[in-house]
């Protein structure tokens, strides 16, 4: 059995998925459903990876650089588990991008301003952890323990930052010398 619509003869299963990507009425519990998906894909996901790939550009990226100065790793293809990190983020990146697009496109215009104003609160929120590089490197040596050597990550530590790894290890040590602005 076809269906006749627009003067085009489908199949069933061709209506069905014209019907799901047409833009069409969307019933108030689906557009309801569909927002509340779109607030928290857009703010947990595409905000959080959009910070997480600057946070790899703008810390990350630039401190293995400095430790590759400093010899800091135990072995250099340790550096390979650091630009993996790169490769998940632009994946988590792409996919809630590509969700959000099509929900928005699912919504019409209400669902690109509920996307745009949650993903600013999101950015908003997680960029708060870009702010502090002291707070990252404490962040970056409590992540990468297991492959630094400890003795050469101390001595990048009192070369760039003037501490020590136990004083970097104390989140008060940190936490004061933040709100100095140090």
């Amino acid at each position: 059995m076809s269906i006749l619509c627009y003067n085009i003869s489908i199949n069933e299963s061709e209506a069905a998925m014209f019907k799901f990507l047409n833009l069409g009425q969307l019933s108030t519990s689906e557009l309801v459903i569909y927002m509340v998906l779109l607030v928290v894909i857009a703010y947990f996901g595409l905000a959080n990876s959009t910070i997480q790939l600057i946070g790899y550009f703008r810390f990350y990226k630039p401190l293995t650089k400095k430790l590759e100065k400093f010899s800091a790793f135990q072995d250099p293809a340790y550096l390979n588990l650091i630009k993996s990190r790169l490769i998940g983020n632009l994946f988590v990146f792409i996919l809630t991008l590509a969700i959000t697009l099509f929900m928005c496109w699912r919504t019409g215009g209400v669902g690109f301003a509920t996307a745009f104003v949650s993903f600013l609160a999101g950015i908003l929120l997680y960029s708060k952890n870009l702010r502090y590089e002291l707070w990252n490197v404490q962040h970056f040596a409590h992540q990468y323990q297991d492959y630094l050597d400890k003795e050469k990550f101390t001595r990048f530590l009192r070369a760039e930052y003037d501490i020590s790894l136990e004083k970097l290890s104390d989140k008060q040590f940190v936490l004061q010398r933040l709100r100095k602005g140090k």
